[in-house]
């Protein structure tokens, strides 16, 4: 079975840190999303994806699962960002929140060296 080279972390407690931060920056990109939604009269509602949540206790695992999250977080906002039409807060508001996603992509797929 081949080996997945360890990942390296700037600090101990490094990938706490990460997925903690990322947590926190959905949060604030779901509560941007639902205060567009309101404003634009619509009913902000969650519904879960169908997707499989997988439980992994190797940084490796969880990294490459938050790799899946992200790219398609960031393809919902790319098809998302038409429907504010030519509202200029709105659509800036949803590309930076969109060019969070794309840098995360990026910066998951440097820590697997992908």
């Amino acid at each position: 079975m081949p080996t997945t080279p360890p990942i390296s972390w700037p600090g101990r407690n490094a990938p706490e840190i990460h997925f903690e931060e990322e947590a926190r920056e959905s949060f604030g990109h779901a509560e941007k999303v639902r205060d567009i939604i309101s404003q634009l009269d619509g009913e902000a509602v969650t519904t879960r994806d169908a997707t499989p949540i997988v439980h992994a206790f190797d940084t490796v695992t969880m990294l490459a699962e938050a790799l899946k999250t992200e790219t398609a977080a960031a393809q919902q906002y790319q098809k998302t960002l038409p429907l504010v039409g030519d509202h200029p807060v709105f659509k800036h508001d949803l590309m930076h929140i969109m060019m969070d996603e794309m840098r995360a992509v990026v910066e998951l797929e440097n820590l697997l060296a992908r």
